[in-house]
């Protein structure tokens, strides 16, 4: 019986080519190279993709403005022309809801049943738990109604600390969305579901409350013979527009405490480049119309930032600060 004869094995060395060669390997220099190159492409990749982020919730929170600004125009043919004015400091953001949406009850307690007293309406705001942490736009009741302005990680003390709660009354005489005054009843301007609300605060895409800033007086025309004045600053005769209708939204931040600051990074938005309060010579009101809209931006923060460990308080916010700012803003012309 003959037997193919075998073919010979031929071993090759992990080490070696097939002609022989010694096969080589990557240097270190190349390893390095190589994961530079990904990590670098991944750095790209991923501010591309941030940026593009950032970019569609900026162009979300204008079209969102323009909803609310549709809704205020709608609210002001049905009260005389005027639009909703803020009845005390720290609350223009929540008066967007209560006058557009309108979530909370008639803050009345229903009367007992013969089987009991009835519970409090759920549409009601509670009343103030100090164990609770609130969050800009939640209402409390306590011996008055407030809303809360800040949040820092830990329970809130229990109104009225300035810090935290502002007053503010959230019931409008009617359950549910719409609203009730002067005996009349009004629908809700803007759709409980088309916005994210919180309590008495229409949030942005970063879970901060869209400020409101009517103009005071006539709400279509410039004060002081065109000489706008900001930010209740005692120049030139009453403001249009006052800081203080959403103040600790402009204070809080840990990173800039001073009042001074707040009223600058306004100024500045608007267009007062001295910060004197004003509209001077050389400069251009960026809002001359009757109200404002303010989101914080991607950053979260109202205003142009800046660190005052690094840079005082005292120095001016520059219109390269401006131009830096993400906020988006709805000047109302």
């Amino acid at each position: 019986m003959h037997h193919a004869p075998q073919q010979p094995v031929h071993l090759v060395s992990r080490h070696r080519r097939d002609d022989g060669r010694a096969l080589r390997g990557f240097t270190l220099i190349e390893i390095i190279m190589v994961v530079a190159i990904i990590a670098l492409l991944i750095a790209v990749t991923v501010g591309i993709v941030h940026n593009s982020r950032k970019a569609a919730g900026r162009t979300k929170m204008q079209l969102d403005m323009q909803v609310i600004g549709s809704a205020l125009e709608e609210y002001k043919k049905d009260h005389g022309g005027l639009y909703p004015q803020v009845p005390g400091p720290n609350t223009g953001f929540a008066v967007l809801v209560r006058e557009l949406i309108g979530t909370y009850g008639d803050g009345v307690l229903p009367a007992n049943t013969p089987g009991g007293p009835t519970p409090p309406d759920p549409n009601d705001p509670p009343p103030h738990d100090p164990a609770a942490e609130y969050r800009p736009g939640d209402c409390v009741n306590t011996s008055n109604f407030y809303v809360c302005l800040e949040y820092d990680g830990k329970p809130q003390p229990p109104p009225p600390d300035a810090r935290y709660w502002a007053v503010f009354n959230p019931r409008d005489s009617l359950d549910g969305p719409g609203h009730r005054t002067g005996g009349r009843k009004f629908p809700n301007y803007l759709q409980p579901d088309r916005f994210r609300v919180r309590g008495s605060a229409i949030l942005d895409a970063n879970d901060k409350p869209i400020l409101y800033f009517p103009a005071r007086g006539n709400p279509n025309i410039n004060i002081d013979n065109g000489t706008p004045s900001y930010c209740g600053l005692p120049l030139a005769g009453n403001p249009k527009y006052h800081v203080n209708d959403n103040w600790q939204f402009f204070t809080r931040p840990d990173n800039d405490p001073l009042n001074t600051g707040a009223e600058k990074r306004m100024q500045s938005m608007m267009g007062d480049k001295d910060n004197n309060g004003i509209i001077g010579p050389g400069e251009t009101a960026n809002a001359t119309g009757p109200y404002i809209l303010w989101s914080a931006g991607p950053d979260g923060f109202f205003g142009p930032w800046w660190n005052p460990l690094k840079r005082p308080a005292t120095d001016p916010i520059t219109q390269t600060d401006v131009t830096k700012c993400d906020d988006v803003v709805s000047w109302q012309q």
